[in-house]
């Protein structure tokens, strides 16, 4: 059932459901031009409930053409989260008449948590389903989940990464159905079993420095909810065919600073590393004030390894940054819609406040200690949930010294925001009663408005 919202909170650059609840993004592939998003959806109210994977697609990653229902549960179970393949080579056999048939692979949530596959000949609108699931059967663990397919660039053919408690095991295959163990990454010293649960896996390379390195993903769920959730990366490391390597040297690091990016993943098929994902955090989503719908996506954002004081970076930037989000100039410092962009420039310790005349604000920017922080202690008035308002404060240090340029993206339900050539990058939901009417700076800060070029 749909809860009364106090004012519409519908952002209009992330994507969200057209009703009820979604949380994390599955099944992400190009395929036709189309970029298509399936995602954790359940139709019959705002709170979690048994997971069906619904669908959309989109010819820019912006404007989302809603589609049906694609996969409901099963005799095995609910629909958890999982991947896309484009099978062009038609490896699996289910191509028919020239058609490349798009394969996803997802696990079914039942008794025990197994992976299972369905194919498409449609373009992705109706699958139908293996008839040899479960492709893969539970090793004996409860947490079992979440397969992502990549190619495989050693041993060819294509390997799997499936979330496994405190690890990622991985599988390989030929035909895309039938898989094999291969190896395991973890458990990590600094992720000790009892406390933490890898969610969501996801490996492939970067181009860094004339060759590359490969990344590997990993949302980190917490058992006693009192570290917070967090999105962590792994950039130095290599792929043998069998398992990710992490090199002695590399260090895990947050993806998203901010408290509200989790599950995510990239898309197959396409020329650059586009990640999306679900913009909320698990702990306290049930409980925005959102009415009809409940959950968003992040903005869609492009991956990159890049050199800095501190060495290598994973960064991110959303696409688009400047062709769509930052075309049309506003001049002065009223807010004259809820959804704006603002580039900020500044040296030393500076930051921007938007508020309104209720006493609602969020302030961001470069603390003293050359931290790059966000404070939304009194972003809204709305009660939302006792972890929402003790995750308040969050801050990185940043991997360079000197000027700084801070481009902050907000979309009526929160602001996102990106540092240093998107090496620090910020997910924040913050809900205020009222919409944010100024802004207002500290420091040695300069200020551009622009309004997204997007009807």
């Amino acid at each position: 059932m749909s809860r009364p919202a106090p004012r519409n909170f519908r952002p209009s650059l992330h994507f969200t459901a057209p009703t009820m609840w979604l949380n994390d993004p599955n099944g992400l592939v190009l395929e036709n031009g189309r970029y298509h998003l399936y995602y954790q959806h359940y139709p019959h109210d705002t709170v979690w409930g048994p997971m069906h994977w619904g669908h959309a697609f989109s010819s820019d990653l912006y404007h989302w053409e809603h589609c049906p229902i694609a996969m409901a549960p099963d005799e095995l179970g609910m629909i958890f989260s999982g991947s896309a393949v484009l099978d062009t080579d038609n490896v699996s056999g289910f191509g028919k008449d020239g058609k490349a048939p798009l394969l996803i692979y997802y696990t079914s949530h039942g008794d025990q948590e197994r992976q299972s596959m369905a194919w498409s000949l449609d373009g992705g609108m109706t699958f139908t389903r293996y008839e040899g699931n479960p492709i893969l059967d539970n090793p004996g663990i409860r947490d079992y989940r979440d397969p992502k397919v990549f190619p495989n660039p050693v041993l060819g053919g294509f390997s799997m990464a499936v979330s496994a408690c405190d690890r990622v095991m991985f599988y390989h295959s030929r035909d895309l159905k039938h898989w094999e163990k291969t190896g395991e990454f973890g458990p990590v010293p600094e992720l000790p079993r009892e406390k933490y649960l890898w969610e969501c896996p996801d490996l492939f390379p970067l181009p860094y420095e004339g060759g590359e390195t490969w990344v590997l993903l990993a949302s980190i769920g917490v058992y006693d909810k009192k570290d917070g959730l967090n999105f962590m990366c792994w950039t130095h490391g290599h792929f043998d065919g069998k398992t990710f390597i992490r090199d002695p040297q590399a260090k895990m690091e947050r993806l998203d600073q901010g408290f509200d990016c989790y599950a995510g993943s990239t898309y197959w098929g396409t020329d650059r590393r586009i990640f999306l994902g679900w913009g909320n955090c698990p702990d306290y989503a049930g409980q925005t004030p959102t009415g009809e719908y409940c959950g968003q996506m992040t903005l869609p954002r492009e991956l990159t390894l890049c050199c800095t004081e501190s060495g290598c970076q994973l960064a991110a930037l959303p696409c688009g940054l400047d062709s769509v989000l930052f075309a049309k100039p506003v001049s002065g410092t009223h807010l004259e819609t809820e959804t704006f962009c603002l580039r900020v420039q500044g040296t030393g310790a500076g930051s921007v406040t938007l508020y309104n005349e209720n006493g609602e604000e969020v302030t961001f920017g470069i603390d003293e200690e050359n931290r790059v922080f966000l404070d939304r202690s009194r972003a809204t008035r709305l009660g939302i949930d006792p972890l929402f308002a003790s995750s308040s404060i969050c801050s990185a240090a940043r991997p360079c010294s000197g000027p700084w340029q801070l481009d902050a993206i907000f979309d009526v339900t929160g602001l996102e925001f990106f540092t240093d050539g998107g090496t620090r990058y910020f997910s924040q939901l913050l809900f205020p009663e009222h919409p944010y009417t100024a802004l207002r700076t500290s420091g040695a800060v300069s200020v551009q408005q622009f309004v997204p070029s997007l009807s």
